[in-house]
């Protein structure tokens, strides 16, 4: 998954498995799925019949949203993707016995809009195929502004820091998330196209030359400044991109999203990261031993995955063009095959493949046409968006 971004404190040491715990745990894929970053890991099969449950939940009180993500795990041998657990009754109470129920917004994916009173302790409720799973009492967590977003470029790659600080005393745990947007072109541009047999310019709403395609991030990002002496995060690399990388050839954007979190916390996502990091040692910590907040009260044995947080979330852009970056750090697409027809014999072409690229004139006529194929000059082939961001100038 590229180079790992470190924590600014001494990481926490694994414990060595015991000797006959060398059997992995179908638990290891489902963590996967709640990063969503990692290259496959191709683990010795086993058969187990597993059956457990993932839960990454969160309070946001700033925009005050909480959301709740459900999965179900698989055996190792099990080639279909992660199932969503839906038509789950999904509820968040507070200690003081009031309760929230959340809606299905997407398959497995449940989520509120309101205010949480931040003086009070909450945790997540869940009842699904007959059991029930509830998270400790969490705190919602304060949280420092991102003073600055600053980026710099070598030879090989552009890292982007995050800057910030917290006056009030204590040692402070951070993690780091943001979505990522870059502006990109298709290999050719269309400016005509084919109507039967006709040539005919395409409107400005036609055009799918340029795109902006959004990602969320891949990496488990953690900061500690615990062993500081001063409460401040300076020059966290969140985001390392290589030279010569497609995202920052026009433009680039970053959301960053800074999340104050306790030493559970981050000692929970910390040994997510190492795991998912380090798969296939010997000596790594066995998924199964990775223990969040939550539990099942119907199965006091049955294991669960995840973690149940909240606090406020502050964000911070960051905009990049390429003219700003050194040489090297931005190229252009090397165009495609193109083939020529004469107007007359426009009519021959298939329109559901052919795409007019740029007309052949003689003095002020149009003898002909260039033309190519969608995946040339279609940008929206490649997973993006016409419609340019507001937040992009």
């Amino acid at each position: 998954m590229g180079e790992e971004v470190r924590s600014q404190e001494s990481d926490v040491r694994s414990r060595k498995p015991e000797a006959g715990s060398r059997k992995i745990s179908s638990i290891l894929l489902l963590s996967l799925l709640m990063l969503g970053c990692l290259d496959p890991y191709q683990p010795p099969t086993t058969n187990e019949n597993t059956d457990l449950l993932v839960i990454d939940g969160h309070i946001n009180s700033t925009d005050n949203i909480a959301t709740v993500k459900i999965t179900r795990a698989l055996a190792l041998t099990n080639a279909k993707a992660y199932p969503p657990e839906t038509s789950a009754q999904v509820a968040i109470e507070d200690e003081k016995g009031n309760a929230v129920k959340l809606i299905e917004a997407a398959k497995g994916t449940y989520s509120i809009s309101r205010t949480f009173n931040p003086d009070v302790r909450h945790r997540l409720k869940i009842i699904t195929k007959g059991k029930e799973y509830v998270s400790e009492f969490i705190k919602l967590m304060k949280n420092s502004d991102i003073d600055s977003l600053n980026w710099q470029a070598d030879q090989n790659k552009l890292v982007i820091s995050a800057y910030t600080h917290d006056n009030a005393p204590g040692a402070k745990y951070y993690r780091y998330a943001y979505d990522e947007t870059h502006q990109y072109t298709a290999r050719n541009i269309s400016s005509f196209k084919l109507v039967n047999g006709v040539a005919v310019d395409r409107s400005a709403s036609e055009y799918m030359f340029v795109c902006w395609v959004t990602k969320p991030s891949a990496p488990i990002l953690l900061a500690s400044t615990e062993n500081l002496r001063e409460n401040f995060v300076a020059g966290f690399p969140v985001i390392n991109i290589s030279r010569g990388d497609r995202r920052l050839w026009i433009k680039y954007s970053a959301l960053v999203r800074q999340y104050s979190i306790d030493k559970e916390a981050y000692e929970y996502w910390l040994q997510m990261r190492k795991t998912t990091e380090s798969l296939g040692s010997l000596f790594d910590p066995l998924p199964y031993q990775i223990k969040g907040n939550l539990k099942s009260t119907s199965d006091p044995e049955e294991s669960v995955l995840g973690y149940f947080s909240g606090g406020d979330v502050t964000k911070k852009r960051i905009t990049i063009t390429n003219y700003t970056m050194p040489a090297g750090y931005w190229g252009v697409q090397q165009k495609c095959q193109e083939d020529y027809t004469k107007v007359a014999d426009l009519k021959t072409l298939d329109a559901r493949i052919n795409v007019l690229t740029v007309p052949e004139v003689v003095g002020i006529t149009v003898v002909g046409y260039y033309h190519t194929t969608h995946s040339c000059t279609d940008c929206r082939l490649e997973g993006g968006t016409v419609i340019k961001p507001d937040f992009i100038n």
